[in-house]
């Protein structure tokens, strides 16, 4: 493995000045879509996790918030050509080191790193004109007929409009997990006066969770076949000495079912002595099945669109990040003993777990703005959340409150950490 930033041999230490006060993006390349593990030299433990996109470069996001000593970490990377390790020595000085560049911020990585050309060759797609064998083998949903189903051919229309050009990805498995919450319909007496509050303020139904906050719309078996939204990529910290999560995702099914079809957005966060460092990346799961990430960049700030759909036993999802024009697609199997019900559709943050039973610590996270959340199923040709077909606002509490939704509109909302940074 080397240094993006250089010609250097494979194995090659990576030092960088870490900006104080400012997030900073350390890049390598190793081989396509590969897992890598980050963690300090000679630890156990859980490490950080991040992925390698189609060039085999992976990115994490560095943020020195006071002075600290030269930290050296170990990144692991498997693919397709086996097992990688290379030493990494980050610095932190309150002075610029002509000897180490100083990491680039995430605005300019984020500029300096879109295809521009890419977008311009993938806007000119027209997959209006398309036929549905071709729309099939680029990852979009059927077009709906503009007569009959005019409102659900208007929501195809904007994704049709999108500069991209999907491409099929698998996607890497990986160990953490998206999960059912346990929802509970009404506020327990225990639950706190701030929760309360917030609770008797919402005119919708409303529900708590320990590990779900956002917008869910509940109706009967077979109701919802398709889910789609629009949201920023949060910036995530944390002051616990431990690995913290936080995840996005728009999806169906989780309530008064055994599964979950979703896809998103992740953030983890990997604690060093004076700072921390971050993983972004995107990912799709059919729960109970593993979560697995795709390989495309995700960075704070960026703008995604995301779509699950359902083609009879089979769940298909695109993922979208509007700033690159990147995107993906791709298919899921029912797991074995689960079944699709159709019953619910939901704009969610998330705090992850490592299996179906142990949660991780959450990340606080900058506000999630969702817009455009809207569903299909077979019963009607497209919904959203309206004063006569409300959504049921999910409440994140586990013994004290974590994050709740604020809608904007009817099909807007914003959700809201209130986790102590």
């Amino acid at each position: 493995m080397a240094d993006d930033d250089s010609a250097g041999p494979t194995g090659r230490e990576v030092r960088r000045t870490v900006p104080l006060g400012r997030p900073g993006v350390l890049t390598f390349r190793t081989v396509p879509q590969a897992r890598c593990e980050l963690r300090r030299a000679g630890e156990g433990g859980r490490a950080l996790q991040g992925f390698s996109d189609d060039e085999g470069v992976v990115s994490f996001v560095v943020h020195g918030e006071q002075r600290f000593a030269p930290t050296e970490l170990t990144v692991t990377c498997t693919g397709a050509d086996g097992t990688e390790v290379v030493p990494v020595v980050l610095q932190c000085d309150d002075v610029e080191r002509s000897d180490m560049p100083e990491l680039v911020g995430p605005e300019r990585h984020r500029w300096e790193n879109v295809d521009h050309d890419g977008r311009r060759r993938r806007a000119e797609l027209d997959p209006h004109s398309m036929s549905a064998e071709r729309l099939r083998e680029l990852g979009y949903p059927p077009k709906p007929d503009p007569d009959s189903e005019p409102d659900q051919f208007a929501v195809w229309t904007m994704m049709a409009d999108l500069p991209y050009l999907p491409r099929p990805d698998d996607g890497i498995e990986f160990d953490r997990r998206g999960a059912p919450p346990q929802l509970k319909t009404r506020i327990d007496p225990g639950a706190g006066p701030l929760a309360r509050k917030i609770v008797g303020a919402f005119s919708r139904p409303s529900a708590t969770s320990p590990n779900w906050s956002g917008a869910m719309m509940r109706h009967g078996a077979g109701t919802y076949d398709s889910v789609l939204g629009f949201w920023d990529v949060p910036q995530v910290s944390s002051d616990r000495q431990e690995l913290t999560a936080t995840c996005v995702w728009v999806g169906l099914d989780g309530y008064d079912s055994n599964d979950v079809v979703q896809a998103g957005t992740w953030a983890e966060i990997f604690p060093l002595l004076g700072g921390h460092i971050d993983s972004h990346f995107s990912w799709h799961e059919w729960f109970p099945d593993p979560a697995r990430a795709v390989s495309m960049r995700t960075l704070p700030g960026d703008r995604f669109f995301a779509t699950v759909w359902m083609t009879g036993g089979t769940a298909n999802y695109l993922v979208v990040n509007r700033e690159t024009g990147e995107s993906s697609r791709g298919t899921d199997s029912l797991p074995s003993g689960a079944m699709f019900v159709g019953n619910n559709a939901e704009w969610v943050v998330e705090r992850p777990s490592i299996d179906t039973s142990t949660q991780l610590p959450m990340a606080w996270f900058t506000p999630v703005p969702f817009e455009m959340m809207w569903a299909t199923g077979p019963r009607f040709s497209g919904s959203r959340p309206t004063a006569s077909m409300p959504s049921t606002d999910v409440i994140m509490y586990d013994g004290q409150l974590l994050a709740y939704p604020v809608m904007r509109g009817v099909d807007a909302m914003t959700v809201h950490c209130r986790l102590a940074r």
